[in-house]
């Protein structure tokens, strides 16, 4: 006898939850099914606490590596839980199955449709592979977008959208480990985008001014390092006009892997550690900026 379409699916969340389930059959859509059901037997947060739990069992029953560049995705499992409560909501009283079908033949049900919303760079690096990761704004409404942060709060600054990261500098609620060197650059990339080089020299040595106050850390500030950082990252960003910071950074690894060395070929190193560079702007004694 023929299973009816919910035993069917019944006997795909037991083969999957069992490790049973065949490797070749762990496809996209076979991800879907499987964010539907949580999402209709559990409330988000305890329903993404299992799909994790079970996703990670499942790629070591099967053998696929959980690594920092393979196997369980938490950005990805998060999105496709956003979406599949949505579409839990839309077809509200339909049969799974049902929902499952009309959601993988549609624009949300592609597997390419997260990259709508991030570059590629940023949905596939070790962080968004590891931590929830916000997409570009205008995604989700506020209510979407604090389920999907659940209870977290942000560990690494490339959680948060441009937009988020922004807001928590000027307001300086940003957590002190989080800003860090790559968070400069970013800061200053941003500021560069939105408001034009010379603008956003102003609003960063400000942003950092406040924030160091903030935290009591007011002998951190160096107003020849913050104008010269600002002007280094502009000069990459003449060079490379990408609109993704994790694409600009990958076009300029230099900026974190040696931005001493950039900063030398402008400055001496007693110019740097004089008390008149450290309190207002001096002009290079090397190179000059663009």
């Amino acid at each position: 006898m023929d299973m009816k379409p919910e035993e069917h699916y019944l006997e795909f969340i037991s083969q999957f939850e069992s490790g049973t389930l065949p490797k070749a059959s762990w496809t996209h859509q076979a991800h879907l099914r499987v964010a539907l059901w949580y999402s209709r037997e559990f409330e988000f947060d305890q329903a993404c606490a299992q799909v994790r739990q079970r996703i990670i069992a499942y790629n070591d029953r099967v053998g696929t590596l959980n690594t920092d560049s393979s196997g369980y995705h938490e950005t990805l499992t998060r999105f496709w839980m956003i979406i599949a409560r949505q579409m839990l909501y839309q077809y509200a009283g339909r049969p799974l199955e049902e929902v499952v079908v009309r959601w993988s033949s549609g624009e949300e049900g592609n597997k390419s449709y997260p990259l709508r919303f991030y570059c590629r760079e940023r949905l596939f690096s070790w962080v968004a592979r590891k931590y929830w990761v916000e997409p570009r704004a205008g995604l989700w409404d506020a209510e979407w977008e604090r389920m999907a942060w659940m209870t977290d709060r942000p560990v690494h600054h490339l959680q948060m959208a441009e937009a988020r990261f922004e807001h928590a500098l000027q307001t300086c609620t940003l957590h002190p480990d989080l800003f860090t060197h790559e968070a400069h650059v970013r800061l200053a990339w941003i500021h560069i985008r939105n408001y034009g080089i010379d603008q956003a020299v102003i609003n960063v040595c400000r942003q950092l001014q406040q924030f160091v106050a903030a935290v009591d850390a007011e002998n951190k500030y160096h107003e020849t390092l913050t104008v010269a950082a600002v002007r280094t990252v502009y000069h990459f960003m003449l060079k490379y006009p990408v609109d993704q910071f994790e694409l600009f950074l990958a076009s300029a690894p230099i900026l974190i892997t040696d931005f001493r060395s950039l900063i030398q070929s402008h400055y001496l190193a007693q110019t740097l550690a004089s008390d008149t560079a450290q309190l207002t702007y001096v002009e290079p004694d090397l190179l000059p900026f663009d």
